[in-house]
């Protein structure tokens, strides 16, 4: 029985929802994404730690989402599906984009898909990226962008980051974090006088942990760190990166000065709309591009820092709030479970414009309504997931992992074991739930014309590492 999963709403919030006004002209977005961050690596999640006073409190002043998941735990499917709410198996990025990033190589793996920036820019929108991008070919507008300031590849030096800039790489002086958004200021000074999107793509708090300011570094280097749980490294599935970080108290000095950089960063963008008189008429929306591990199972990273790679809740988990004062009620927790396949559905449903026209089944649906304070039905709060040879599906109560190439998969009771560390696949008493949860997963991806387990292996991106040939640095 589909369980009916109704989002509370204080009458306040209600009312508010109710009695806002209508906008003065079509909403600006500013949308910031963040890489590599961790699901509760913000004050508002009840970190006691970690120093974010402008991200806690615009998400305070808006709708904040406990359960945001990511649909890929790594850089470029995630982004893709992002964009064009389609998974890995219809848009054909199944992990980090490689070696297409620039030069003879360069390759624009959304060209032929349809993305909301499109439909933004066909409704009079001015669209525009400062930073990541990490779909190929980084050095050329895409998907309706007419500015364009990217990252080369899809990661970069904290100091002084080459950049591409109206089709020329250079050099630019500073931070990174501190570089893109004095570019996304630009843009959005650039912009006042017309709807525009603002796609402020942040590298940090990726590595390398380098680079990063003195004065953001001095805030942590008497932490105790007790928001780290501190699990020894798990040395047999660890990859490098957990190697190289778990127990590494250098590490998460620099990842939390990291995430208070952005935080500083986005307190100069929120002020830029205050400045401009914009801050009523913008939604700013703030996500990962995929979950973090910080020493939860002994790990450090997303779905690459293990193998057999990992789908674990904190790979798949992201901070998320959406800020827009007048249409959405300060206040909100939505608590059900979205996926990335939802984000582009909400957005075009918030601003009142078409939906995407893939030519192709897709997944999503909007919860733009709850995000304005409204009572709506979600359903039964299922979420699906896909990873190379790795295919999820995760509901309020289990999460069963599905792998091919002879690896094991992974069944858990969420309800009594919530941090994932009793696999109950081989258990025989759970056989029969097993066999249910796969079939669901065989129905849900065969409704989006992805069935075909050959479809996981059949891309660029896709090519399968072994352990001890895993060299690059992940996206």
């Amino acid at each position: 029985m589909r369980r009916r999963d109704f989002l509370t709403t204080t009458a306040a919030g209600a009312a508010f929802a109710c009695t806002s006004r209508p906008p003065r002209r079509p909403t600006n977005v500013v949308f910031i994404l963040t890489d590599d961050q961790a699901p509760h690596t913000l004050g508002v999640y009840g970190n006691h730690e970690i120093k974010t006073p402008h991200c806690d409190r615009l998400a305070r002043a808006g709708a904040l989402l406990t359960r945001a998941f990511c649909t890929t735990p790594v850089c470029s499917p995630s982004r893709a599906t992002l964009f064009t709410g389609q998974i890995p198996s219809q848009h054909g990025i199944h992990d980090w984009v490689r070696e297409q990033n620039e030069g003879e190589q360069a390759h624009q793996f959304l060209a032929d898909e349809a993305t909301f920036t499109e439909t933004l820019a066909a409704n009079g929108y001015r669209v525009g990226l400062s930073g990541k991008w990490h779909m190929g070919d980084n050095a050329r507008p895409q998907e309706g962008f007419d500015y364009w300031f990217a990252m080369p590849t899809g990661g970069n030096r904290y100091q002084n980051p080459p950049m591409y800039w109206q089709g020329e790489k250079r050099d630019y002086q500073g931070y990174t974090t501190d570089v893109v958004t004095d570019k996304a200021l630009e843009f959005i000074e650039q912009s006042k006088d017309d709807p525009f999107f603002c796609f402020v793509s942040y590298n940090a708090p990726h590595t390398p942990y380098s680079g990063t300011p003195e004065e953001y570094l001095n805030l942590y280097r008497d932490s105790k760190f007790e928001t780290f749980p501190g699990e020894p490294l798990n040395e047999p599935i660890a990859h490098n990166l957990s190697k190289q970080n778990v127990g590494n108290r250098e590490s998460k000095m620099h990842y939390y000065a990291m995430i208070t950089a952005i935080d500083h960063n986005v307190g100069r963008i929120a002020a830029k709309l205050d400045d401009l008189k914009l801050t009523e008429d913008t939604l700013i929306i703030f996500l990962s591009d995929h979950g973090f591990l910080l020493e939860q199972h002994g790990l450090w990273g997303k779905g690459n820092t293990s193998w057999p790679y990992n789908m674990f809740d904190e790979s798949m988990l992201v901070p998320a709030f959406f800020h827009h004062p007048g249409a959405i009620p300060a206040g909100r927790t939505v608590r059900i479970s979205t996926s990335f396949y939802d984000f582009a559905p909400t957005v075009l449903d918030y601003l009142g414009l078409p939906p995407l026209d893939a030519g192709k089944p897709l997944a999503g649906r909007s919860y733009a309504p709850a995000l304005r304070g409204a009572e709506m039905e979600w359903g039964d709060n299922t979420v699906y997931g896909e990873y190379q040879y790795c295919r999820m599906i995760r509901d309020d109560d289990w999460k069963y992992i599905h792998r091919t190439e002879g690896f094991d998969s992974e069944l858990y009771d969420l309800r009594n074991d919530p941090s994932e560390h009793n696999n109950l696949a081989t258990d025989p008493a759970h056989a029969d739930r097993k066999a249910g949860l796969k079939k669901q997963i065989d129905q849900w991806f065969a409704r989006l014309e992805c069935g075909d387990e050959n479809l996981w292996k059949n891309a660029e991106q896709q090519t399968l590492p072994s352990y001890r040939r895993v060299t690059g640095r992940p996206g």
